[in-house]
């Protein structure tokens, strides 16, 4: 589920991953995406690892 994109951010909130490719965050990696912390007991008592990626810098002189 990908939200709308506000002020140049969008977020995907969540991804399902096949039990057979579960733990395998190098795959995320090798697109871009990089770790940025855990939920520990988060939504549904499961532990959420958070990812990021810049798509592209954020040039301020566009938007003033």
């Amino acid at each position: 589920m990908i939200d709308e994109p506000y002020g140049g951010v969008s977020f995907l909130r969540w991804l399902a991953v096949d039990k057979n490719h579960q733990g395998k965050e190098k795959g995320l990696e090798k697109c871009g995406f990089e770790k940025e912390g855990l939920r520990k007991m988060s939504y549904f008592g499961i532990n959420q690892v958070v990812m990021g990626k810049v798509i592209r810098e954020f040039d301020v002189k566009k938007i003033v």
